[in-house]
């Protein structure tokens, strides 16, 4: 190989880049947008809300039923679906998280008796026993009263169905 092959590739992977950031740059809102008071106290109210919320769930939900949050999103899921029975690849979809993080969260509430595991063809499958169910529903209930006490029932039933369109379009790809 010659010397100049690699530079000529170079160049052209520089001029791709290029081009690449002038695409982006021309996307990019204007300096008067970039430094914006209203949209950072937005982004910054978001967090705030969310984080405090979370907070009062995630202390609720384990001093009555020593229950995480994830593990009730878990509950949850297979609550869900049909005949309360998960494929572990399916809830992993769901969940976001990995295989390993998934297994340990699924072993504990086995352990309690809130879900069995079944071995099926190359997955293992979830199902929620009657005692996984009850807890499901009590906490879900928990969880609601405090989304409503510390969140949607500071607005209006405008303003609730306002802020579900517009989570619902911030979250669409």
């Amino acid at each position: 190989m010659s010397r100049t092959q690699p530079a000529d590739a170079d160049q052209a992977d520089a001029g791709q880049a290029d081009a690449s950031h002038a695409k982006a740059d021309a996307a990019r809102p204007g300096p008067e947008r970039r430094s914006s008071t209203a949209e950072l106290a937005a982004w910054d109210a978001l967090l705030a809300v969310h984080q405090r919320v979370n907070q009062i769930i995630e202390r609720d939900l384990w001093r009555q039923y020593t229950l995480a949050p994830r593990q009730l999103t878990i509950l949850r899921c297979v609550a869900d679906a049909p005949g309360r029975r998960i494929g572990l690849p399916a809830l992993r979809g769901k969940l976001g998280l990995s295989a390993a993080d998934t297994s340990r969260l699924c072993h504990v509430l086995e352990t309690r008796g809130l879900l069995t595991r079944r071995r099926a063809s190359q997955s293992s499958v979830l199902t929620l026993t009657d005692l996984g169910a009850e807890l499901t529903r009590l906490a879900l209930e928990t969880q609601l009263d405090d989304i409503r006490t510390h969140l949607l029932g500071r607005l209006g039933p405008e303003e609730v169905t306002a802020l579900a369109t517009m989570l619902t379009r911030i979250n669409q790809p």
